[in-house]
This record gives C-alpha cells, structure tokens and sequence, in this order.
C-alpha cells in the first residue's frame, strides 16, 4: 500500500505546501516562502541581493522554482 501512495505522490508532484494542491491558509503559513537555496544552502530570501530577490519572486509567480550556484574560482 506505501508503494502506490508513493507513485501517486510523485506522479502528481505532491508534498505538503504544493500552491496547486494547498489551501490561500497553507500558502500564506508556508515555512520555506521566505527560503531559497543558495549552493545547496537554504537562506533567507531577504539576505540577497534586490535583483536576486525580484528574481526568485517572479519565477515563484509563474509556479516555478529557483536556486543559485556560485562560480567555482577554478
């Protein structure tokens, strides 16, 4: 019974603050709306940069998701 759950959760794209499946009360109390991953760190969105935050913001807008890498020096 796990299994088909599991496959019914992937197949949809489920987990819990999903804005296509939650309630406006569940994506107003989201934890992670203010978070954004930054080199496999997750930090607040208000420590980067303006054009990073618009960013992030618009891609949120349009259902997509956002990370950031840094440039290896090397």
């Amino acid at each position: 019974m796990t299994n088909k759950a599991a496959e019914i959760k992937k197949m949809f794209n489920l987990w819990y603050y999903n804005s296509e499946f939650s309630t406006g009360h569940m994506q107003e109390n989201d934890p992670f709306s203010d978070l954004v991953m930054v080199d496999d760190l997750m930090l607040p969105l208000n420590s980067l940069p303006e054009y990073m935050q618009t960013i992030v913001k618009e891609a949120r807008a349009q259902g997509k998701e956002i990370a950031f890498t840094s440039e290896d020096p090397e």
